[in-house]
């Protein structure tokens, strides 16, 4: 999702390790601060997560902004609608809006809104590295305390390990592990949601080829965006079969299809640093299938309802040129009034007879 620049994040300065083991303003050594972290929680509170952050949303709409939004707010965020000089982190849908661009020119950092739902569910300030959409300034403004410096190197210390530990019993397992073993990239494109992306996509799209001067014919519009996304799609998967930069390809593009800027994250290793480049070029097929499978269905909707369409249209003038024809030689001299109780015999009359 990330375009450009941008590599791993700078931590702001509070966040920096002491030098010699000694922290510079206490000139303590950072076993005496590790005593302090560890008499008070290691955990920050849920409440302040994300205190010292000024966020702004991009690219979200109802009910998904208002929530994200909320849990921001819950966590210890601040809003604001538009970016000034003391916001810290853009929190955006997808690369290609305005304010992304925006954002990004100025160095700001950029964050995919999962991050916050992420934080939210698990309570806890998650790894936001995987998440970067566009690394830029420091994201967080309010310095942490030393204690809370140290907890969180011990934490951090704490979490390389276990690491270490799973990566070993991977290794002795990994001549038994087969076909069954979860694939992390199946998992994170699952079928909804690469199914919401198809259809996002394809809105998207047809908007953006209804604003143009020289517009499709209403008729064709929907199957001209649905070819448009699959030739992009087609565009990554040949790109990444060539080892070229996938990147270059979401640039030729006004609408940026959602699984693309996803797969311009696998290929950075942000999702899956172990994945192989194999692995990437295979899932950009499943993606396509998954987009082709969708986009059919929604193309086969939208013929059902011209062709319906144009049968009604059919029909109605069927029915106008018998009416015409009925008229002809008709004088209204000879309309005749008629009460509503001779209006009502003449029905009985005629229906009595059918």
């Amino acid at each position: 999702m990330a375009s450009g620049g941008g590599g791993r994040r700078n931590l702001p300065p509070s966040m920096s390790s002491p030098e010699g083991g000694r922290d510079k303003s206490t000139g303590k050594n950072l076993e005496d601060l590790s005593i302090i972290a560890n008499n008070s929680s290691s955990t920050p509170h849920f409440s302040k997560l994300l205190e010292g952050v000024v966020i702004v949303l991009s690219g979200l709409v109802n009910p998904d902004r208002a929530t994200i939004r909320s849990q921001a707010l819950e966590m210890g965020a601040q809003y604001r609608p538009d970016w000034g000089s003391d916001c810290t982190l853009l929190v955006s849908a997808y690369s290609n809006t305005p304010k992304f661009r925006q954002v990004q020119a100025l160095s700001g950092s950029i964050v995919h809104k999962d991050w916050i739902a992420e934080c939210y569910r698990t309570k806890k300030l998650v790894e936001i590295d995987p998440y970067l959409m566009h690394a830029g300034k420091p994201w967080r403004d309010t310095p942490v305390s030393n204690a809370r410096v140290v907890a969180d190197q011990e934490a951090s210390l704490l979490s390389k390990k276990s690491e270490k530990q799973v990566e070993r019993i991977s290794h002795s397992k990994k001549t038994s592990t087969k076909s069954g073993a979860s694939d992390p990239a199946k998992v994170y494109f699952s079928p909804s949601k690469v199914k919401e992306w198809a259809v996002d996509d394809l809105n998207r799209t047809i908007s953006w080829l209804e604003s143009q001067d020289e517009k499709p014919n209403p008729s064709e519009i929907k199957q001209i965006a649905a070819e448009g996304i699959i030739i992009c799609l087609q565009d990554a998967i040949d790109s990444l079969e060539q080892n070229q930069d996938v990147r270059k390809v979401a640039e030729q593009w006004n609408v940026i299809p959602h699984a693309v800027e996803e797969l311009v994250k696998l290929v950075d290793g942000r999702n899956n640093p172990n994945l192989l480049q194999d692995d990437i070029c295979r899932q950009a097929r499943e993606l396509k299938q998954m987009y082709e499978s969708e986009l059919r269905c929604s193309n086969d909707d939208s013929k059902y309802q011209i062709k319906k369409l144009k049968m009604d249209e059919s029909e109605n003038v069927r029915r106008k040129s018998a009416i015409s024809t009925d008229a002809e030689g008709y004088d209204s001299d000879e309309t005749i009034e008629m009460t509503e109780e001779e209006i009502d015999l003449a029905y009985n009359t005629v229906a009595s007879s059918v």
